[in-house]
């Protein structure tokens, strides 16, 4: 997953001097959460997470940003039906989003809000479990402090809603208008995942809007 994040970065840094490109490394406290299954309970221990967040601005207080976060924590499941055991075992939580981001304010200290949606991947590292991959939604909140027009600093607290579709059908019905048809899809978030955390931004082109 690192790999997708240097790409990325690389693929975008040729435009940096034409726009405001921010280059965020970041570390966090992940809250894991849980699952509740018939068959017993699965616990994501919380723990220390690292990645980079690659924003580009598009000069009107806002633009896209590419977030990746990762963490090597522990799953324990508890079982609380006949016929199953209790386990435990490594797992690497991996978040990747694409989205948009709004600065609130103008100046050297800002605030800033920002949603995403792409994927998280539940991977153990015991051979015998398989990988999970889950479509992502999600939020953040946060502010940046720049004191030189390079160089800044940021503070954040995040929201993660890995989902599950449970299905979809077509239906379609008979009113005064005619036949009216329409596809549904239902989803659900499987667990809640959140983080606090921090980064080093360093600002590459764009306009300096500091001095406002």
């Amino acid at each position: 997953m690192r790999k997708l994040a240097v790409i990325f970065l690389f693929a975008i840094l040729g435009n940096a001097w034409g726009q405001g490109v921010e280059i965020t490394p970041q570390v966090s406290y992940l809250f894991g959460g849980r699952v509740n299954f018939y068959e017993g309970d699965l616990k994501i221990q919380d723990k220390g997470a690292f990645g980079i967040n690659v924003a580009y601005d598009f000069g009107i207080g806002g633009g896209v940003e590419f977030q990746y976060t990762g963490a090597l924590t522990y799953a324990s499941f508890n079982a609380i039906r006949y016929g199953y055991e209790d386990v435990s075992f490594k797992v690497a939580v991996n978040h990747i989003q694409i989205g948009g981001y709004k600065d609130l304010g103008q100046g050297k200290l800002k605030g800033y809000v920002s949603g995403a949606i792409g994927c998280t991947i539940f991977d153990p590292t015991e051979i015998n479990y398989q990988s999970k991959w889950n479509f992502t939604v999600s939020g953040s909140l946060g502010m940046k402090y720049f004191p030189l027009k390079f160089l800044g600093f940021k503070l954040f607290g995040r929201l993660f809603l890995p989902m599950e579709f449970a299905g979809g059908g077509v239906f379609c019905g008979i009113g005064t208008g005619g036949v009216d048809c329409g596809l549904g899809v239902s989803t659900f978030a499987i667990l809640v995942q959140g983080d606090l955390g921090a980064g080093i931004i360093l600002k590459f082109g764009g306009k300096d809007k500091s001095k406002k």
